[in-house]
C-alpha cells in the first residue's frame, strides 16, 4: 500500500484543531480587508526596525510519518527568527556567551492592548509549531517563543515571551498532529467512498438532442482548465448537463468543490433537486445551500 502525503499550512492546522468562539467583535470593526492591509504594513515596519539579529519571513516545514499509509507535512513562514547572545553559566558553573533563538509571531489587532493579558491560544500555537520545526532543524535543546501584538491604529506593541524545551514542544506538537490525523483519515475514507460512488453512477436520463455534446463540453472544459459559455433555452436539461459532468470531474480527481451560482430561487431549487436526484442514485455527495439573508427574512 502506497503512502499518502497530506500537506497543510501551520495556520490552517492550528485553527482547525484549536480555534474556539469569541464574542469580541472589536477586532473586525474596521473591516477585514482594512485589517489585513494595516496588519501587513505593521508586520513589515516591526521587522524592519528589529535590527540585524532579526530574520524575517523564515520558511519552515516538518513532515510526520503517521504510519506506512499516511504522512502529514505542515509548512509556513515564521514572522521572525531572532538570534541573540547572552551570558550564561555552563555545567561547571563558568560564565560564557550562549546563543539564544526566539521565534517571533506578530499579530495586528484593533483591541485595546491593555485587555490582552495573555496570547490567544491559536496565535501561540502557530509560534510553537514554528519553534518546534526550527529546534528540530537546528538541533536546539531550548528555544524561546514570542508573541508580538501590535495595535493597528496606534502602533503600540505588547509582547509575551517564554522559553520552552524541544521535548516540551515535541510532546505538544505530537498531540496536535495526532488529533489532525484523525480528521485526515476520515477525509481520505470519505473521498474514496465518494469517488467510487461517482464512478458507478450514470446519467439519470436519456440524452436529449445536443445534451450529450454539452455534458462532454463541460467535462472537457474542467479537464483543460478553460471557461465555457453556453446559451440554451430553459427546460432543455442544462442544469443536469452542467452538474453531472462536474460531479464526474470530482470523482476523477480533477476538482474538489463545485459552486453552482444563481440569482433566481427557481434555479436554486432546480439545482438542489438535481443534486438530490444524483444522491438518490447512490452517489455520495455533501451539498449545502447558501441563501442570502434578505431571502430568508
Amino acid at each position: 500500500m502506497s503512502q499518502k502525503t497530506v500537506t497543510v499550512s501551520v495556520r490552517r492546522l492550528v485553527e482547525f484543531i484549536l480555534r474556539s468562539g469569541d464574542i469580541d467583535t472589536v477586532s473586525g470593526a474596521f473591516g477585514e480587508m482594512d485589517a489585513m492591509q494595516q496588519g501587513g504594513l505593521m508586520h513589515r515596519k516591526l521587522q524592519k526596525e528589529a535590527g540585524p539579529s532579526y530574520r524575517a519571513e523564515v520558511s519552515l516545514k516538518h513532515t510526520t510519518e503517521m504510519d506506512e499509509t499516511l504522512a502529514i507535512t505542515v509548512e509556513g513562514r515564521a514572522d521572525g527568527v531572532i538570534t541573540e547572545t547572552e551570558m550564561a553559566a555552563d555545567e561547571s558553573g563558568e560564565l560564557g556567551l550562549k546563543e539564544v533563538v526566539t521565534i517571533d509571531e506578530i499579530k495586528g489587532t484593533y483591541r485595546n492592548l491593555r485587555y490582552i493579558t495573555e496570547p490567544v491560544l491559536v496565535h501561540l500555537a502557530q509560534a510553537k509549531c514554528y519553534a518546534f520545526f526550527y529546534a528540530e532543524k537546528e538541533d536546539l535543546e531550548e528555544i524561546q517563543v514570542q508573541m508580538t501584538y501590535v495595535h493597528l491604529k496606534t502602533g503600540k506593541v505588547q509582547r509575551f515571551r517564554e522559553k520552552m524545551t524541544r521535548n516540551e514542544l515535541e510532546v505538544w506538537y505530537t498531540e496536535l498532529i495526532d488529533r489532525f490525523a484523525v480528521w485526515v483519515r476520515h477525509q481520505i475514507a470519505w473521498i474514496k467512498k465518494r469517488n467510487l460512488s461517482i464512478g458507478a453512477g450514470t446519467f439519470p436520463f436519456e440524452y436529449r438532442e445536443s445534451q450529450k455534446k454539452l455534458v462532454s463540453g463541460v467535462y472537457q472544459t474542467i479537464l483543460r482548465h478553460r471557461r465555457l459559455f453556453v446559451e440554451a433555452p430553459t427546460g432543455t436539461g442544462t442544469t443536469i448537463s452542467a452538474i453531472y459532468p462536474a460531479v464526474q470531474a470530482v470523482g476523477d480527481g480533477l476538482s474538489e468543490t463545485i459552486f453552482y451560482l444563481t440569482t433566481r430561487t427557481i434555479a436554486r431549487t432546480v439545482s438542489e433537486d438535481t443534486y438530490g436526484l444524483l444522491q438518490d442514485q447512490g452517489i455520495a455527495l455533501k451539498v449545502i445551500t447558501l441563501t442570502p439573508q434578505g431571502s430568508i427574512c
